[in-house]
């Protein structure tokens, strides 16, 4: 079932990056908009199946992804800074799935709203910058100790006269 569900945003993923034509073509406003509304309406529906509730929201993966993407695409964002971006999520994505569960029961158990709107502001544009963070944070941590493992097991086993 998770295959199902995120197999088409990788392959998606596949498909955007090696084409130079975009699949989406006009005003990124309605798009922007439409995507909000389609994504809104989907996270209300909800039946008794669990499995069918996963399928339900793989169109709005879908189009979430691939409208990010595009918008990325198009923002007049310098590349220095978009780069910046997009190696702190590449650094830290490892780090993201290994963690994001513990962070995010660690943040529900400090606050968690009760209105299910409040949820999804709460977790899009909270949790989810604190697990970026943390995530950044314990794998540079990470780097740091096996750098420092590393160098000074090298200086333990190089030879006196190397040194």
């Amino acid at each position: 079932l998770r295959f199902i569900m995120y197999f088409p945003s990788f392959a998606l993923g596949i498909f955007v990056a090696n084409k130079n034509t975009p699949l989406l073509k006009g005003n990124y406003t309605v798009i922007a908009i439409s995507v909000v509304s389609i994504s809104f309406l989907f996270s209300f529906l909800a039946t008794p199946d669990k499995r069918l509730n996963a399928l339900i929201v793989i169109p709005m993966m879908l189009s979430g992804s691939y409208f990010l993407f595009s918008v990325a695409k198009h923002l007049d964002i310098p590349s220095k800074q978009l780069r910046k971006l997009i190696f702190i999520i590449s650094y830290s994505s490892y780090c993201m799935y290994l963690f994001h569960r513990p962070i995010y029961v660690l943040l529900k158990e400090v606050y968690f709203p009760e209105s299910y709107l409040y949820q999804i502001v709460y977790l899009n544009f909270f949790c989810v910058p604190c697990i970026l963070c943390c995530s950044f944070i314990i794998q540079k941590a990470y780097d740091f100790t096996i750098d420092t493992l590393t160098n000074k097991s090298r200086e333990r086993k190089r030879p006196n006269h190397l040194i």
